[in-house]
């Protein structure tokens, strides 16, 4: 559940800056940090917390680190079904907890009405692109003999819907998200030579434009600049629109219901295989929303949900459906869905037949706190630990 602001600001290290709303999500795990100087925090599991070695989930931070300058006293964990409430959109993506510690907006964990699921998302990570100019965040730069794909999604620069596109390395698997855009100001008639200027700059990128609305006039547009990469798509009647060349065929493809719900089906294969690798933190937060239309129904449609967008993750949409498709396999002699189903089989026979419903049993020391039990998460002290608390730490430690 979202809830869009427009009236208050979030104090940050940098003053007060303004979010975009808060995100209700739901977490199976909570955390619970006590610091040296006595601050407790508790978050959930994929919260990201700042630490001398840069933002990291609250799942992968150990006693050898420290919360925003604070050595970690002990940690400790509760398992169950928790609601999670976070900022979403902080300018800077970084905001100040009451007690002083740093976090990075925002947990976002899904539901089981997303397009991937809670694992998954749970155990996706971001990073800081290299770079960036004029709003496009580099992540990597072009390559000599790599191959791009540029997949594009256009809106008509209103302030109302954002144009994107996203550059994927498809040279070889796992492909790999290297840059991204999105804007809500950029118009029609200038968005086609930044698509040709990105596409020239990674090396010829294969361009494919959505073309529904103003979309069919930006991809002519950039086929009138000279840009010769570019994909195309032809009707097979009942069988639907796919990619390639043929009679009838025209630039960029059209977002219909089956072409969506083939490209929402192949992305959802391709991230939960590690098939298509993304660092973004735009495209994460857009795919922790994009969620099943109608829950109740197996046949509804994925797409944002209220006051959230999805114009990036359309891009991978199509991005995805393109590449599953025969006419990209017959042009990089990749083969991406014959690699995920080899891997599906793999797993079948390597599965032992253990029968279901035993796992390991795990022991650890535990505490109340009110009515929450909280289990201490690996007691053994780094070495340190005792010249940083001689004296302070009494013997239970």
């Amino acid at each position: 559940m979202f809830k869009a602001n427009t009236k208050y600001k979030i104090k940050t290290t940098e003053g007060f800056k303004p979010f975009e709303g808060i995100l209700r999500k739901y977490t199976d795990r909570l955390y619970r940090f006590e610091l040296n100087d006595g601050t407790i925090v508790k978050c959930s599991k994929g919260h990201g917390l700042l630490t001398d070695y840069g933002f990291k989930r609250a799942d992968e931070i150990s006693y050898d680190d420290c919360i925003t300058g604070k050595f970690i006293k002990q940690i400790a964990f509760r398992e169950g079904n928790f609601p999670v409430y976070d900022p979403v959109g902080v300018e800077g993506n970084t905001y100040l907890q009451p007690n002083g510690i740093v976090s990075h907006n925002t947990e976002f964990i899904g539901s089981g009405a997303t397009l991937i699921s809670p694992a998954k998302l749970g155990n996706m990570s971001y990073i800081n692109p290299v770079r960036k100019q004029d709003q496009v965040d580099f992540y990597e730069e072009p390559k000599p003999g790599h191959t791009y794909f540029l997949s594009v999604d256009c809106a008509r620069g209103m302030r109302l819907d954002y144009s994107a596109f996203v550059v994927v390395d498809v040279t070889n698997a796992p492909y790999k998200v290297v840059a991204k855009y999105r804007s809500n100001e950029v118009t029609p008639l200038i968005y086609p030579r930044f698509i040709y200027n990105l596409g020239k700059y990674y090396n010829d990128a294969h361009v494919l434009i959505e073309a529904n609305d103003v979309g069919a006039q930006v991809a002519d547009a950039v086929l009138t600049l000279g840009y010769e990469n570019m994909l195309w798509s032809t009707s097979k009647g009942r069988a639907g629109w796919v990619l390639g060349l043929g009679q009838g065929s025209k630039l960029g493809i059209t977002t219909s219901t089956p072409v969506k719900r083939k490209g929402c089906s192949n992305l959802k294969s391709l991230v939960e295989t590690d098939r298509l690798i993304i660092e973004d933190y735009d495209i994460f937060v857009e795919l922790t929303t994009f969620a099943r239309k109608n829950e109740l129904s197996a046949d509804s449609v994925f797409e944002a949900e209220p006051g959230c967008n999805d114009d990036l993750v359309m891009c991978l949409v199509l991005f995805s459906w393109a590449v599953m498709s025969d006419f990209w396999k017959d042009i990089t002699n990749i083969d991406i869905a014959k690699d995920i189903y080899k891997d599906k089989e793999q797993d079948e026979e390597g599965d032992d037949g253990a029968p279901l419903g035993f796992a390991t049993i795990n022991t650890y020391e535990t505490f109340t706190e009110g009515d929450d039990v909280w289990h201490v998460v690996d007691p053994e002290l780094p070495s340190w630990f005792d010249e940083v608390y001689i004296g302070v730490v009494d013997d239970d430690w």
